[in-house]
Formats: C-alpha cells, structure tokens, sequence
C-alpha cells in the first residue's frame, strides 16, 4: 500500500451481488472486533449507550470510538453530535483528548471519520448524530490499558434504529444488559417481556427488570440502562425471544456481558416500526 494512504474508506465493488465481512485483527491476527459495512445509511444516527472513564479496577479504563462513514457523492459539512446523560441533561467528554465545542464536522464524499471518546471521570449516556448528508456508523467500546494504552477488548456496535417494538435473543443462563434511550420529544411507556420458545409469554415485566424508568415512562432525551435480574423471572422461562414495546420510537442496545459487568459481545435486535 502507498504510503500517503493514512485513513480513509475502502470500497469494494463487484460484477454481481457478493457478500461481505470485515474484521478488524491484530498484529497476531486474531479476529478482534468488526468493521462497519455500508448498505444502509441515514440522516440521523442513535447509539444507545456509550461510556468512558477509569473502570473500578484502577487499571483500565473504558473508550467509546465512534466511526462515521460517508458513502454518498456529496460532502457533509454540517455533522453534529450531541451527547446526553441518563436524566436527558447534556454529557461532556472527552473527543480525542480535547473538551467538545459541539461544532458542526465535515467529512467529504466517500471518506470517514474516527472519534476517540475518553474523560478522567466515568461518564455513560447516549449520543444522536445529525448530519446533511446520509452517513452510517458504528461505535466500539473498548477496554483500554492505562499504562499501555493499548486496548485489550473490543466489541463493535451499529447505530440503532428507532422504533416501537424490538425483539432480540432471551437465555436465562446469559448475563445481559440493556440500553434504552427515548429520542422524541415526548414521554414514552415502556413494556418488556418474554416469549419463552416452549411455555409462552409472559405478562409485563418493565417493573422489575427496569425499575428506573418508573411508571411514567421514560422521559424525552433520557436513557435508562440495566443488567437485567433474571431471578426474578418465573423459573418455567428459559429460552426465547425478548421483547420490548414502546408508546413512542426509542431506539435499544442489548449486550452480553460477563459477569463482572464487561461488555463481552452483542446481541442482535429486530425493529417494527
């Protein structure tokens, strides 16, 4: 490869439809998280759930890198990003290394921009992007070694879709946590439950696997996240689907996680507008 190609967009284009997967990997080789690949894109973007700061640890700390691409034939002059914290107040950090001005970016026609999202003190809420132009995207939350600097884990998320229901995987043996964040001007009810695959459906369990967002509903720009307490499910649920129904479109990341709360991979979620 030249030398003067730094950073930038790899296009790929074939005679026919093909499929594609792109993986980022260390020196060693090793498949070490995901690449975004463009086939949709849309003028404005959601990521649930973002986080950065010292983890209780004392030795790593969490980073957020958000990647936005612009695959379409015009620039995008005026890109802006807005952070919020859970309550719906706006969040502050870090953007590669410096205080954000919250300024419009620009990233021109089929090239790309990476974000390094980092702040001395934890910080965790959700981020929209705006743009002219429609771009797609993807975050990655990394555990990073202070001394190093090196990341040591990676899991790459896309932007979430807003809508009304969304359904994802449901294993009570797995550890997972959720992430909600409310868009829209108004606030929005929420109902969970479970379709287990041989006994059925439970009735709503919002109560007691989201026991912040309160009866009210969750409240405009807000984010409610939760490691969801399976010991509270009936024991007869163990497998299945789980689904999320809302009064207004929010938009949803769902995480497996271990035990110790990190992020380990994700799960995929199905909206229905």
């Amino acid at each position: 490869m030249p030398a003067w190609v730094k950073q930038g967009s790899l296009v790929i284009e074939s005679d026919n439809e093909i499929v594609v997967t792109v993986l980022k990997t260390p020196s060693g080789g090793e498949a070490f998280s995901t690449l975004p690949i463009s086939h949709t894109s849309q003028p404005v973007l959601y990521f649930p759930q973002i986080g950065v700061g010292p983890m209780p640890d004392g030795t790593n700390e969490l980073r957020t890198v958000m990647l936005l691409v612009n695959q379409t034939d015009m620039d995008a002059n005026e890109i802006r990003i807005e952070f919020f914290r859970p309550d719906g107040s706006r969040l502050t950090p870090l953007v590669d290394g410096k205080a954000w001005e919250d300024k419009p970016l620009a990233i021109k026609s089929m090239t790309s921009k990476r974000l390094t999202f980092t702040n001395p003190d934890i910080q965790v809420g959700w981020a929209r992007v705006t743009s002219d132009a429609q771009l797609f995207g993807l975050v990655r939350y990394q555990i990073v070694d202070i001394k190093t600097q090196e990341a040591i884990r990676e899991i790459g998320l896309f932007s979430s879709s807003p809508a009304r229901k969304m359904v994802t995987f449901f294993d009570r043996n797995e550890r997972i946590a959720l992430a909600l964040a409310n868009p829209s001007e108004a606030p929005s009810k929420i109902l969970l439950k479970i379709v287990d695959t041989e006994e059925g459906e439970s009735p709503d369990l919002s109560w007691k696997m989201l026991p912040s967002i309160g009866p009210s509903g969750l409240g405009p720009n807000k984010q409610a996240a939760h490691f969801l307490p399976w010991e509270y499910l009936p024991p007869w649920l163990q497998q299945g689907c789980l689904v999320i129904e809302s009064e207004n479109e929010v938009v949803v990341t769902v995480l497996k996680t271990t035990e110790r709360g990190e992020v380990f991979s994700t799960l995929p979620v199905s909206t229905t507008r």
